[in-house]
């Protein structure tokens, strides 16, 4: 895409030209109200030591530059520098149909990075508190799909998986419910999301 090299700044980024290993590492939403314009959200692993991320950036993309093959116009923009879980980058449509929620994870805390997508830009919303302290993990995330519940799954100390309540009003969380299950496994993404949805949609 014009204009599209150079996303990530970090020497993890050089190391994999292919492409990440890193699970919901980015996600694309229409800004609102603007027809042909997308926001890439995204961040890689800054720490490679420890898998850590540090920044969550924003890069701006319009589709009726090149042709219509789209082109970007701002990269790398920081909307949150922090010690952050490398993906778990995950959104979910607002309550009034237009904007969206975006969440991504503190690690080692129980912290949620809140940042809300508006006619107006990314903004970031603040920090949320809730649940149990996770770990550095190799988990996933997701939203059930009426955006009533959220799970977070963090593949590591015996397959912990976490349930809440979500408010797509005030974009906050509620009534965290702990459970464990030996049918998840670290990158077992379809049967995550499997195992998820049917949870959520029959308690």
């Amino acid at each position: 895409m014009l204009n599209g090299a150079g996303l990530n700044p970090s020497e993890y980024t050089s190391s994999w030209p292919g492409g990440f290993h890193i699970s919901q590492a980015c996600l694309i939403l229409p800004k609102p109200g603007a027809p042909g314009i997308y926001y890439l959200i995204h961040g890689t692993i800054d720490e490679q030591q420890t898998s850590l991320a540090h920044y969550l950036y924003l890069t701006t993309i319009d589709m009726s530059l090149d042709g219509g093959l789209g082109g970007v116009v701002s990269k790398n923009q920081v909307l949150i520098s922090d010690t952050l879980n490398a993906g778990r980058i995950t959104a979910v449509r607002h309550a009034n149909g237009r904007d969206w929620w975006v969440f991504c994870h503190k690690v080692d805390t129980n912290m949620f990075h809140r940042l809300l997508v508006t006619p107006t830009g990314v903004n970031v919303e603040g920090t949320q508190s809730m649940g149990i302290i996770r770990p550095r993990d190799h988990g996933q995330v997701c939203f059930s799909p009426d955006g009533s519940k959220f799970a977070y799954y963090w593949g590591q100390f015996n397959q912990d998986l976490e349930i809440f309540d979500y408010d797509r009003c005030t974009g906050l969380f509620s009534n965290p419910v702990r459970s464990r299950s030996t049918m998840l496994t670290a990158w077992g993404a379809w049967l995550f999301h499997l195992i998820v949805a049917t949870s959520m949609c029959h308690p």
